[in-house]
């Protein structure tokens, strides 16, 4: 069995059976069921996963997104099948990183099923205040709203303590016969107040209901499921046909292809056409490229330009990867950022806000250039401003992360704290300061391991060789997509041919507010 396929298990044979036998569903079951497609797209299937090898699984927490009755929506349900659907501190952490991305695209659908003993105690130091703590859940819940964002709970199980207030600010929430929400337990109210009590009498549907704490109420989880995609479909208005500019179409050619084109073995600078990768993904594999008044040979390390997925336009940032000449005839290597890139891409960027086009960054960057000249040029300056612009626009932006992600220009591409609505790495991606190589050299070489020769480097001995060496296997070894998934460096690992489905879901869900986005201006000529 895979990572993936032993995580989404949700837990042990015993605990799925006891779930299922007494809610008819697990967690990402009911995700499943919810969904048009039956397959939503997961996000932090991987959060944490080496730090909870025997589970929980998943962070204890399910976030994806996916189409219910044809609308977009956010999707959260507490895996009920460890640790009782407990709140460990990685859970809150996942859970906060979902809102966030419901806050910076603003007026979704945000769906919970909760089912949860409330915060794991033996860690209600880290879990209870401070930076993972759940106070955090409740006070995003509130910025959702203020971002006119519809939040829609279904408590299908216990709700304790902190599980008994997550759905408490929803606008509608209901509650599954035999769940229930306490502010506090059996064995507390018990060993307190001395008499013994059934918390799914005096916190269930049949109190709460009638008090106004819940909507209503639901007898099973099909009921629940049916009920839940005909109220997404009478409460909330569909943007997404205004906006779709053009019919859907398919890529001309097989985004399967994508594992072909994109070359890793051995060396993750080989070059390749981003151009290639864009035809496997894009409706009808057109591509518009936008460069500014100076010309296609001005920031040529850099791809800008337009594309449509899902009938949708929307801008598109990307690395080239080779050699190229620059305008004053210099060699270069592609994946290392000038000045001129940085210009260009600043540029664009602004162009974009002011068409009001989300972005999608295509990133397989080294590095900004070094050395002299660099520094004449202060491209510590210009790869400021761009991360200034980066934050400034108020465009939803998501980040692909497609072999390399390294150095300051992992910044300068989106990265994970400029706040994309998601950033996704491939299985061949890696996300590292330096290169496990030259980091090896640089540090043998200061402890006298290593000499420089020319341009070489030579072991001094036999021994500083394999101390060398063990170095820069154990440097390797941190180079893995799964590790960095494990920290969330990644939201999602997904295969290269699952690339056009997430940005499709993408621009859905940054096209369906009715007030978003504003009127479309007509800043590129020629296009819509």
């Amino acid at each position: 069995m895979c990572i993936r396929d032993r995580i989404y298990t949700g837990g042990r044979e015993k605990d799925i059976k006891r779930v299922k036998d007494s809610r008819g569903l697990t967690a990402i079951e009911v995700l499943n069921e919810l969904c048009d497609d039956k397959n939503p797209l997961h996000l932090g299937t991987f959060y944490h996963h080496l730090d909870y090898p025997n589970g929980p699984y998943g962070a204890n927490v399910w976030t994806a997104v996916g189409m219910v009755n044809g609308h977009p929506c956010l999707l959260e349900a507490t895996n009920n099948v460890c640790y009782g659907g407990a709140l460990f501190p990685e859970t809150i952490e996942k859970i906060v990183r979902h809102q966030i991305r419901a806050e910076t695209i603003g007026g979704v659908n945000y769906i919970i099923f909760n089912d949860s003993a409330g915060l794991y105690l033996p860690l209600q130091i880290r879990s209870f205040a401070g930076p993972s703590g759940f106070d955090h859940i409740m006070a995003h819940n509130a910025r959702m709203k203020k971002r006119r964002c519809k939040l829609l709970g279904i408590q299908t199980g216990p709700g304790v303590a902190g599980g008994g207030y997550r759905l408490g600010n929803c606008q509608n929430h209901y509650i599954m016969e035999g769940g229930f929400e306490v502010i506090s337990g059996q064995a507390i109210i018990q060993g307190a107040q001395g008499f013994e009590v059934d918390p799914a009498v005096f916190g269930g549907p049949w109190v709460h209901c009638p008090n106004g704490y819940a909507s209503g109420y639901f007898k099973n989880i099909q009921t629940a499921i049916k009920a839940i995609r005909e109220l997404i479909l009478s409460g909330s208005p569909n943007n997404m046909d205004r906006n779709r500019i053009f019919p859907p179409r398919d890529p001309l050619y097989d985004p399967d292809e994508l594992k072909g084109i994109l070359p890793y073995q051995d060396s993750y600078t080989r070059p390749y056409d981003l151009e290639d990768i864009l035809a496997r993904i894009l409706d009808g594999s057109e591509i518009c490229e936008i460069t500014d008044g100076r010309g296609k040979d001005y920031g040529k390390g850099v791809f800008t330009g337009l594309g449509v997925v899902d009938g949708f336009i929307f801008g598109i940032i990307g690395t080239r990867y080779g050699l190229y000449v620059s305008r004053e005839g210099e060699n270069k290597i592609a994946g290392f950022l000038s000045r001129e890139d940085l210009f260009r891409m600043t540029q664009f960027l602004q162009h974009c806000d002011q068409a009001k086009y989300p972005i999608v960054w295509f990133q397989d960057i080294k590095a900004f250039e070094s050395g002299p000249q660099a520094e004449a040029e202060a491209l510590l300056k210009h790869g400021s401003l761009l991360m200034d612009q980066i934050i400034y626009h108020s465009i939803p932006q998501m980040t692909i992360i497609l072999r390399n992600a390294s150095g300051a220009g992992h910044y300068a591409f989106c990265s994970e704290g400029f706040g994309p609505v998601y950033t996704l790495g491939t299985t061949h991606a890696k996300n590292i300061v330096m290169e496990p190589i030259i980091l090896a050299q640089a540090l043998h070489h200061a402890r006298g391991d290593l000499i420089i020769d020319g341009n070489r480097f030579i072991p001094v001995s036999s021994e500083a060789q394999k101390r060398f060496e063990k170095t820069l296997e154990m440097i390797e070894k941190d180079d893995n997509p799964y590790k960095e998934a494990n920290f969330g460096t990644f939201n999602e690992i997904i295969k290269l041919s699952e690339i056009r489905e997430y940005i499709k879901m993408f621009l859905r869900l940054t096209n369906y507010e009715p007030d978003y986005p504003p009127e479309r201006n007509t800043y590129f000529s020629g296009l819509k």
